[in-house]
C-alpha cells in the first residue's frame, strides 16, 4: 500500500507525514486534476475529444458502453470522472527561485546529522529515481535516530515506575520526517530544473 509520484521524477510518498499535493510546499502552482473515461478507464484529454477514441469508433458507441457498465447515463452526465492522480508541470524560469528559496527554509527543520548526509550526496541522475538507493543514507541516518529516540523513551518511562511497557509499541515518526520527505522530492524537482529546464510530476492521491 501507498502513494507514489512518477512523471520525470519518481518515488513514495511518506506514509503519514506527506501529503500527495506536497509540492505545493515548495512552489505556488496549481496541480492539475487527471481524468479518466468511464467504461473503459483511459485517460480522457476533455480539451480536445468528447470520447475515447482509442477504445470506441464513435461517442454513440462510447454512451453503449458506459450503459453496458451500470453507469446511470443522464442527458447532462460526462463521459468521464476524476482519476486518483493530480499533476505537476513545473518550468525553470518560472518556479526554480521559489523552489530554491523554499528548499532553504526546509532546511532548517533538519538536524544535523541529517543535513550532513544529505550534504554528503553527489550531483547524478540517480536523485531522479528514490528506488535508485541514492537517498538510503539518509533513511538509515533517520531510522538510527529514531531507534535512539525510542530506546531513551522507553528508557524514561522505566525511570517513572512503568514496568508494564508493551514491547510491540508502536511509535509515531517525529516532525522531522515530514521535512526529510519534502526536502527529497524537493531536490528531485531541482535536479530536473537545472537538466532539462522542466518537471512534471503525477501524484496518486
Amino acid at each position: 500500500m501507498g502513494r507514489y509520484y512518477g512523471g520525470d521524477i519518481e518515488g513514495k510518498f511518506w506514509f503519514g507525514v506527506q501529503s500527495s499535493c506536497d509540492i505545493n510546499n515548495l512552489v505556488d502552482i496549481e496541480y492539475i486534476t487527471e481524468y479518466v473515461w468511464k467504461a473503459c478507464g483511459c485517460n480522457a484529454r476533455i480539451e480536445d475529444e468528447t470520447f475515447c477514441t482509442d477504445c470506441y469508433e464513435n461517442y454513440t458507441e462510447h454512451v453503449l458502453a458506459i450503459q453496458e457498465n451500470d453507469y446511470d447515463m443522464e442527458e447532462d452526465d460526462t463521459m468521464y470522472r476524476e482519476g486518483c492522480n493530480v499533476y505537476y508541470q513545473m518550468y525553470k524560469d518560472e518556479h526554480y527561485d521559489e523552489l530554491v528559496e523554499n528548499l532553504q527554509l526546509v532546511r532548517r527543520n533538519l538536524s544535523a546529522d541529517i543535513l550532513a548526509e544529505f550534504d554528503k550526496l553527489e550531483d547524478n541522475s540517480n536523485i531522479t529515481s528514490a528506488y535508485s538507493g541514492y537517498f538510503n543514507p539518509i533513511y538509515e541516518k533517520y531510522q538510527q535516530q529514531q531507534k535512539r529516540k525510542e530506546e531513551e523513551e522507553k528508557e524514561k518511562e522505566k525511570e517513572k515506575g512503568k514496568e508494564n511497557i508493551n514491547p510491540h509499541r508502536v511509535f509515531r515518526p517525529d516532525g522531522e520526517a515530514e521535512f526529510i520527505a519534502r526536502y527529497v522530492i524537493g531536490l528531485q524537482i531541482k535536479y530536473c530544473l537545472e537538466n532539462l529546464s522542466s518537471c512534471t510530476v503525477s501524484c496518486e492521491c
